[in-house]
C-alpha cells in the first residue's frame, strides 16, 4: 500500500512540493502540490497489484491526451502534464482546477445553479454526443453502455424492480426495454462519460466548467449522461431548462432512451438512498420520493409538485 513517505518520493521525483492529500479512495490518492509556482495534482495508484485500477489509470491518461488535443472551449478537461506507469505506484500529473464542485452540501444533487451554468452543462453533454466514436474507440477498455449495460441492470437490480414498481409499471418498463433494444444498433451509439455527477463537475474562477474523473468513459445510448445531470437538478424549472438546451439531432431516438434512463437511474438512486442509513432520515425519505416520482412521470401516477 501507498505510504506518505512514498508520496513524498513521487513528489520529489516530479519536482513538486507536497501540499496536501485532496482525496483518498480504495484505489487512488489525489495529491495537491506546487511546481514552479503552479499547482498540480498527482493521481497515484495505491496498490499496483490491483490490475483493474491500473487499467483505469491508463484509460484516464488516454482520455486526457485526446481531449487536450481537441482544444475545445465547450468542455473543460485538465491538462495532462506527465505520467509514469512503470513506477511502483503508477501515477499521472495534471493541471489543478482551482474552483468549487457543483454539489450541494448533502451531496448527490447539484447546488442551486444559475441559468448560465445550466446552459453550460447542456453544452458539455451535447458536445460529448458529437465526438466521432472512431477517436474514442482508440481508448482501451471502454465501458459498454449499450445492450450489455441494460442486461447488467436487469440482472443486478431485480429487487429494486420488485420493490419499487407495481405489476403495471414493471410491465411498461419491460416493454420500453424491448423497444429500446431493437433500435440500439452500433451506428446509433455515442460517447458516454458515465458519471456526469455534481462531484465530478468543477467551475473555476473564470466560470469554465471542468468535467473530471474519466474512468468510466465508454460508448452507449444517447441519453445516459443527459439523465445523470437531469435527475440531479432538483428544481423542475432548471432541469427542464437543461433539457431544452440540449442539442441532439435525433429527438425521437433521444426521447425513448431518456425515458428508459430516467427509470433505470431512478431505481438505482432510490435503492442507494434506501440503504444509505448514515444520511439524515428526512433527506433520505425526500430523495427516495423524488426518484420514485420521476419514475411515475414516465410510467404513470406521478405526484406533480
Amino acid at each position: 500500500m501507498l505510504s506518505l513517505a512514498e508520496i513524498n518520493q513521487i513528489c520529489k521525483k516530479e519536482g513538486i512540493v507536497f501540499k496536501k492529500i485532496i482525496r483518498t479512495s480504495n484505489r487512488f490518492v489525489l495529491v495537491l502540490g506546487e511546481e514552479k509556482k503552479q499547482d498540480a495534482v498527482l493521481k497515484i495508484l495505491r496498490d499496483a497489484r490491483r490490475n483493474f485500477a491500473k487499467i483505469a489509470l491508463k484509460k484516464e491518461i488516454a482520455v486526457l491526451k485526446l481531449f487536450n488535443n481537441l482544444k475545445t472551449n465547450e468542455i473543460g478537461v485538465p491538462q495532462l502534464f506527465g505520467y509514469n506507469l512503470s513506477a511502483k505506484h503508477p501515477y499521472y500529473k495534471e493541471e489543478y482546477v482551482n474552483g468549487g464542485i457543483l454539489e450541494e452540501k448533502e451531496g448527490f444533487f447539484f447546488k442551486n445553479l444559475k441559468s448560465k451554468e445550466i446552459k453550460k452543462l447542456s453544452k458539455i453533454v451535447s458536445f460529448l454526443n458529437k465526438i466521432k466514436s472512431a477517436k474514442i474507440k482508440k481508448i482501451p477498455n471502454l465501458a459498454d453502455f449499450g445492450k450489455n449495460y441494460i442486461d447488467f441492470f436487469l440482472r443486478f437490480h431485480k429487487s429494486e424492480i420488485k420493490n419499487f414498481l407495481d405489476k403495471n409499471k414493471a410491465e411498461k418498463f419491460f416493454n420500453l426495454i424491448e423497444k429500446a433494444k431493437k433500435i440500439l444498433v452500433p451506428e446509433k451509439l455515442t460517447v458516454i462519460h458515465g458519471e456526469v455527477y455534481p462531484n465530478n463537475l468543477m467551475e473555476n474562477k473564470a466560470g469554465k466548467i471542468f468535467l473530471l474523473d474519466w474512468e468510466n468513459i465508454g460508448i452507449g445510448n444517447i441519453a445516459h449522461d443527459a439523465v445523470s445531470v437531469y435527475l440531479r437538478i432538483k428544481e423542475r424549472a432548471n432541469s427542464e431548462l437543461f433539457l431544452k438546451n440540449l442539442n441532439f439531432k435525433d429527438q425521437k431516438y433521444f426521447q425513448l432512451f431518456f425515458q428508459l434512463e430516467i427509470i433505470m437511474q431512478s431505481l438505482g438512486s432510490a435503492s442507494y438512498f434506501k440503504n444509505k442509513k448514515e444520511l439524515p432520515e428526512n433527506f433520505r425519505k425526500e430523495s427516495i420520493s423524488y426518484f420514485l416520482n420521476a419514475i411515475s412521470r414516465i410510467l404513470g401516477d406521478a405526484k406533480e409538485k
